[in-house]
């Protein structure tokens, strides 16, 4: 088995998404893979340890450290031609250290949860989250949060409280890769209005480029106007990114909001975006029924 397919079979293991006849396959299957082998093994401890003591934040943060270290040089070494066994060796390595991390996570998190095996589910969460980094992985997650609600502690601390299978309430730093899982979640996923508009809120401090991507899909496709307004609030301290500026220039070609328009206008022209690519997007509009929108612009382009 190559190291993708080991990587989804394994998150389905471990997120308890197969079948008994697929669980039975997979866990033969890693009597002969290391890599898969290390998270069957670690799994299992992981569900049968009792609760420990908390990891001090210096500890977590170690930990973190090094997996993101090993990663990094594990990708690198994987852009050259390496002997077989010695990436498989490589992948084993990252897998195991990949968890660790999430079991490191699970300890200094926990808060408030119900039972003794939260750690185990946050340590799971978290490592699928480390996995996830674009906005297509992070909607691909083996967890879907629903609930999901913000309180900043500090300047790198965030209390995110939020459901997946149970309700977890945890501390993290703001840039951890389960607190943006969970922001994108929030952002994207059917919800009441005001939940959302909050998370919007707190996604506005975020640069992260899985987060800017769910605010752009809400400024242009969701249902309520309500929410792409507030989306199209929270990319602007981003409107000189050009990936901004095209969807701000696809909300003044096609969008049905006036309020909408006219805002992407005033955020195109303090971004500086190219006025031949905004006379292309006006070029689109009816003189009547647009009156405004091109009202506005003719005072920007000339």
């Amino acid at each position: 088995m190559t190291a993708d397919p080991c990587r989804q079979r394994a998150r389905h293991f471990l997120a308890g998404e197969m079948t008994a006849s697929e669980q039975e396959t997979f866990l033969r299957h890693a009597r002969t893979c290391e890599t898969c082998d290390s998270l069957v093994r670690l799994d299992a401890e992981l569900r049968e340890a009792p609760p420990s003591a908390p990891l001090t934040a210096l500890e977590s943060n170690s930990v973190r450290v090094a997996v993101l270290r090993r990663l990094r040089s594990d990708r690198e070494r994987r852009s050259t031609r390496r002997p077989r066994w010695a990436l498989a060796a490589s992948l084993a390595a990252a897998a195991v250290l990949l968890l660790a991390v999430g079991v490191a996570a699970g300890r200094l998190w926990a808060r408030r949860t119900a039972g003794p095996n939260s750690e185990t589910l946050t340590a799971l969460i978290t490592q699928a989250a480390i996995g996830s980094r674009t906005l297509a992985e992070i909607e691909n997650s083996p967890y879907s949060f629903t609930n999901v609600a913000f309180r900043v502690v500090n300047d790198e601390r965030v209390m995110v409280s939020f459901d997946v299978s149970r309700h977890l309430e945890l501390t993290a730093h703001r840039s951890d890769p389960l607190v943006r899982q969970l922001v994108v979640q929030a952002v994207l996923n059917p919800s009441p209005v005001g939940s959302r508009l909050k998370a919007i809120s707190y996604a506005e401090g975020i640069a992260d480029r899985a987060v800017v991507d769910a605010l752009r899909r809400a400024m242009l496709d969701d249902s309520s106007v309500a929410i792409r307004l507030r989306a199209l609030a929270a990319l602007a301290p981003r409107k000189t990114d050009p990936e901004v500026q095209s969807a701000l220039l696809t909300v003044l070609a096609t969008s049905d909001s006036v309020p909408l328009r006219l805002q992407a206008i005033d955020y195109l022209v303090e971004g500086r975006v190219d006025p031949q690519k905004m006379r292309a997007a006006l070029a689109t509009l009816d003189p009547v029924d647009d009156a405004a929108a091109l009202v506005k612009a003719s005072g920007y382009i000339r």
